[in-house]
């Protein structure tokens, strides 16, 4: 015992703790001298001053991609909302352009299309233009008709010129990519020897 111990009476609290500390002393003291020594393989390298490894971004899609192209709007709405109602549909897009690929692997292009948006905010006199180079009508098609089913906001004067409940004319591109296709027989080759 230590000339601490000795000091106090061995029915307080401070006899208590100084009891708990010396067995957990004694506990880790004995488990040190079982354990077998570390070799210089298992010893632990002292902590670098080095940032941490940042996390790897997220791998790009591998799938078909559609990316919007131009997108002209006359006056009456303003571009931003007609892009972000354009971008909403993609998945509309997306599937009508995996069919063209179930039938050509290589399918890629763009779909250009001109339509109006009538005074109460719907699609109207959707046609083709002649800037598109997706060689499936079928995917073009497709594409326009889910276009077709797009509903915007009324245009309307005010900030954006035009007049009240007159139709606006609009002009998109949508571009179409394979991308990788994982998972595909014959997607890749391996490099030959």
């Amino acid at each position: 015992m230590t000339d601490d111990a000795r000091r106090v009476p061995r029915s307080s609290v401070r006899w208590r703790t100084w009891q708990r500390r010396a067995l957990r002393v004694a506990v880790v003291a004995c488990a040190w001298a079982v354990s077998p020594a570390p070799s210089r393989a298992d010893s632990v390298a002292p902590p670098s001053r080095e940032p941490p490894e940042r996390p790897k971004p997220p791998a790009e899609p591998t799938g078909p991609r559609v990316k919007l192209g131009r997108v002209d709007v006359g006056p009456g709405i303003p571009s931003e909302v007609v892009r972000g109602i354009i971008r909403q549909s993609y998945g509309r897009y997306r599937l009508c352009y995996e069919q063209g690929l179930a039938r050509n692997r290589k399918l890629l292009g763009m779909v250009a299309t001109r339509f109006a948006i009538g005074g109460d905010g719907s699609v109207s006199k959707l046609m083709a233009d002649a800037a598109s180079t997706l060689p499936d009508a079928k995917v073009s098609g497709c594409v326009r008709s889910a276009m077709a089913g797009l509903s915007f906001p009324k245009p309307h004067g005010g900030d954006w010129g035009g007049r009240e409940g007159e139709p606006v004319d609009v002009q998109v591109q949508l571009h179409f990519d394979p991308g990788e296709r994982p998972g595909r027989l014959g997607s890749r080759r391996p490099p030959e020897r």
